[in-house]
């Protein structure tokens, strides 16, 4: 964890499957505001996705959310990068912004972003036929104890598994092999270490969720976020990283493809 500048809800707020933003050039994307998501502890405002692959695209990739407790839920429509056939490349990448306002004596104590997906390698290729995953994530504490403070910044990224979310012929061929990526963080912490005192209860989020796919003749290469892949959640420790697996093991019972 990266801070760049200078209790609770008993919380956690966790971000599944969808920054030190993209390295390159944004294309001229629309983006989509889905609006504001009112749960028990936080609110969620302002939740906009921007389609910033290449080539550009206006298409939904995160899709409209829905709101269970104090959790954001995504389910992907067509979250996926393919670069199948005769060859070829393609990325996809999602940027997802929210900003979590807790709600009466709540506080944001944690972030956790946790993913899920499935890839495919398939045919007679090298290591150039690959897929890899990646999530960077900009965290900005805007209130502490319900008072606006100067942005404090910091920068991480989701830790995928297996194999670091990079995935090549011929060692790793497979058809809807499964991956999965989690981050957790400590808000409070990052406070402290940046010289001041309280629990924060104002955060914005800026998340991209990257995903690409290069392919040789005669190969396949592709891979996808799951449905319900992306949910921001707030809930009490410890209970917040075993729900959060639970969760992920839903996910990975069952493909959004057949």
């Amino acid at each position: 964890m990266n801070i760049l500048t200078g209790k609770k809800i008993g919380g956690y707020l966790g971000v599944l499957s969808c920054a030190a933003i993209f390295v390159g050039v944004r294309s001229a994307s629309a983006s989509i505001d889905y609006g504001n998501f009112l749960g028990p502890n936080v609110e969620y405002l302002n939740v906009t996705e921007t389609n910033v692959s290449i080539p550009a695209s206006n298409a939904a990739l995160y899709g409209p959310p829905t709101i269970a407790g104090n959790s954001l839920i995504f389910s992907p429509p067509d979250f996926t990068a393919d670069a199948a056939g005769a060859g070829g490349f393609e990325l996809t990448n999602g940027h997802l912004n929210t900003t979590a306002q807790a709600l009466g004596s709540a506080t944001l104590d944690n972030v956790i972003i946790g993913e899920a997906g499935d890839y495919t390698l398939a045919g007679t290729g090298t290591s150039a036929t690959n897929v890899s995953v990646s999530a960077p994530l900009i965290v900005r504490i805007t209130a502490i104890n319900g008072v606006s403070v100067n942005p404090i910044t910091f920068t991480d990224n989701v830790v995928f598994t297996p194999d670091g979310g990079k995935y090549s012929l011929p060692s790793n061929a497979g058809v809807g092999v499964l991956w999965t990526g989690i981050l957790s963080d400590s808000l409070d912490s990052v406070i402290t270490n940046a010289g001041l005192t309280g629990q924060p209860t104002q955060v914005v989020l800026d998340l991209d969720n990257i995903l690409s796919a290069f392919s040789e003749a005669g190969t396949v290469a592709q891979i996808e976020k799951k449905t319900s892949g992306v949910t921001i959640t707030f809930v009490p420790e410890p209970t917040s990283l075993g729900l959060l697996a639970l969760g992920g093991m839903s996910l990975m019972s069952r493909r959004r493809r057949a």
